[in-house]
């Protein structure tokens, strides 16, 4: 108890020392205005100047990444000019590095910057650096008294002893890591549609209301991400914070849900594990879901996806803790959770048919008892879904299920066929490691190596990353891979009852998958952040087959570490590379 309220000290402790940014001042010809950090131009405009003030205290980050939108023409600290290496400094998205020691001091510090856009409004932010010291090393401090509290916990409070040590070790690890990409990732970094998101929750925070589907780019996404995420904007806002705490916040929230996923899915191995005889390698199987990169892009994501994906993975506990139980409070829990998953976003509808499935296939009831169970189950997700399903189709009158698909870059759109199901070349995927949606060229078209490669990169680009060590991630991973197929088939000639739930999930992933690319052929409806929770069967079948013998266990467990070294490498490189940053046209109104 004593290290974790010294560890929520100095987490305090660091919020406070953080460097604070004024309200500032966006000037361009013929305007002037006063905006919040990050400051954006209220048109658009080709030159813009930006003056702020930053408050240091006395121990305090002299590295900082600075992102503009689109060129720096120059910058001035203190009425100095800082050298630039060119002016202007064109950086098309990459943040700058700058160590500003020499120009800073304690207390306010006078901030102009001349920024210049080549298309849209203008547009600044200033942060701290990763890799200064000073925040390198409190938050290392950080991790390790969270590592230290975790340890201490397990040992004060009897409910965790009955977690199996390495399970909630690897728990641990996995949250850790969040909190690595957490503190690496600004908020305008490997996002989507993120103007979109921020709109449609200012929207709700106004008018507590779900939107007309065709007025907004993301207006036509289900509301309950949205109404949680604008109660705590307007917290947030009562208790002073400005525009950038806000958005840190909406991240925290990601990181909070992507917590909820990890602790859903190593409960459903650990579930599966106990009905699993010989010895089950539970930690193996947790540790592929624990550092696998995908499961860690929507840590700081503000959208959806994160809390869609920690509702699927809790509808997915609850059904197999049904599945072995058959108790009533399992089953009606899971419903309500699909139901909640559902009103968030509409690929939860791929996991839906779930429990309906094993309540089929269940053996201890009669017909009667299922088809009682079937309609009160139906009945609540009607009163869940329902309303929400009438308020769109037939108050709003909603024409496309996706709702910007008549506005979108008809280049984003492929032409499928039989091999866009069937084909997977392992040696494209190495020699074209990352995705791309808008070009042939990135074998867009080819569904399960999109998958693939977003499931490690999303649909970003990382030249820096390390070759030899993206290609063991890689390779590793396709060998992880294949062996949870061999777990998959040992299922279907061995004894099917205990693993029919994570069969089942299976299958409706890829039935998903398929259905999800005829129905809209965009190359970016199989990316793996609509399917996250594919990882959870995947590791269970991994974990099914590694069991079978010596050294099929031995061969599993060094793909493992392979993997885990490289997926934590890739991490490190995240933390210590500035990166991309995408600063949005935000119309936040009222």
């Amino acid at each position: 108890m004593l290290s974790a309220l010294f560890g929520l000290g100095c987490w305090c402790v660091y919020q406070q020392i953080l460097p604070g940014v004024s309200a500032g001042i966006v000037e361009s010809p013929g305007n002037k205005q006063t905006a919040e950090p990050p400051f954006f131009s209220a048109q658009e405009v080709t030159n813009a100047a930006v003056s702020f003030n930053l408050h240091l205290s006395a121990s305090a980050p002299g590295v900082f990444y600075l992102a503009v939108r689109d060129c720096l023409v120059s910058l001035e600290i203190n009425n100095r000019s800082l050298p630039l290496s060119s002016s202007p400094i064109c950086t098309n998205g990459k943040r700058i590095k700058l160590d500003l020691k020499a120009y800073l001091r304690r207390g306010i510090n006078t901030v102009r910057a001349e920024i210049r856009s080549q298309a849209g409004p203008t547009a600044l932010d200033l942060e701290p650096a990763n890799t200064d010291t000073f925040i390198f090393s409190f938050r290392l401090q950080l991790l390790a008294l969270l590592a230290l509290t975790a340890f201490f916990a397990r040992r004060a409070f009897s409910f965790l002893r009955t977690i199996p040590a390495g399970l909630y070790s690897v728990f641990v690890l996995g949250v850790m890591l969040r909190l690595v990409y957490f503190f690496s990732t600004s908020w305008t970094m490997r996002t989507n549609d993120l103007s979109g998101h921020i709109e449609y929750i200012n929207y709700v925070r106004h008018f507590w209301t779900v939107p007309q589907w065709n007025t907004g780019w993301s207006y036509f996404q289900a509301p309950l991400y949205y109404f949680i995420s604008a109660l705590w904007w307007n917290l947030a806002a009562l208790a002073g914070g400005d525009l950038r705490s806000v958005l840190r916040g909406l991240q925290s929230l990601s990181l909070l849900y992507s917590t909820g996923f990890l602790f859903f899915a190593l409960w459903t191995l650990r579930l599966l594990g106990q009905m699993a005889k010989p010895h089950f390698p539970l930690n193996s199987a947790a540790l592929f879901i624990a550092v696998y990169p995908g499961t860690m892009l929507s840590t700081v994501r503000i959208s959806n996806d994160s809390l869609a994906q920690l509702l699927i993975a809790a509808t997915i506990t609850l059904a197999v803790r049904w599945w072995m139980k058959g108790d009533n409070t399992s089953w009606y829990s899971a419903i309500a959770v699909l139901g909640a998953a559902m009103l968030t976003k509409s690929n939860a509808m791929i996991i839906a048919p779930l429990p309906f499935i094993l309540l089929c296939f269940f053996p201890f009831l009669t017909w009667r008892e299922k088809l009682r169970l079937g309609g009160a189950a139906a009945v609540l997700l009607v009163l869940f879904y329902g309303w929400y399903f009438v308020e769109r189709e037939y108050v709003q009158k909603q024409e496309f299920f996706i709702g910007n698909l008549p506005v979108m870059n008809r280049a984003l759109f492929v032409e499928d066929d039989w091999s866009s199901y069937l084909v997977f070349n392992p040696r494209a995927v190495l020699e074209i490691p990352y995705v791309n949606t808008f070009t042939d060229q990135s074998r867009r078209r080819f569904t399960w190596e999109f998958w693939y490669r977003s499931s490690f990169f999303g649909e970003y680009q990382f030249p820096g990353f390390n070759e030899h060590l993206r290609t063991t991630l890689l390779v590793s991973g396709m060998a992880l891979y294949l062996l949870a197929a061999l777990g998959v088939i040992l299922y279907l000639r061995g004894s099917r009852h205990q693993a029919l739930p994570m069969f089942i999930v299976l299958s409706l992933f890829c039935i998903g998958e398929i259905a999800s690319r005829v129905k809209v052929p965009l190359a970016g409806a199989a990316e793996f952040r609509y399917t996250v929770f594919a990882v959870i069967p995947a590791a269970y079948f991994f974990a099914a087959a590694i069991r079978q013998n010596r050294l099929l266990h031995l061969m599993g467990l060094l793909l493992m570490i392979a993997f885990a070294v490289s997926a934590v490498s890739f991490l490190g490189y995240l933390y210590l590379s500035p990166g991309q940053a995408s600063i949005p046209e935000l119309n936040l109104f009222g």
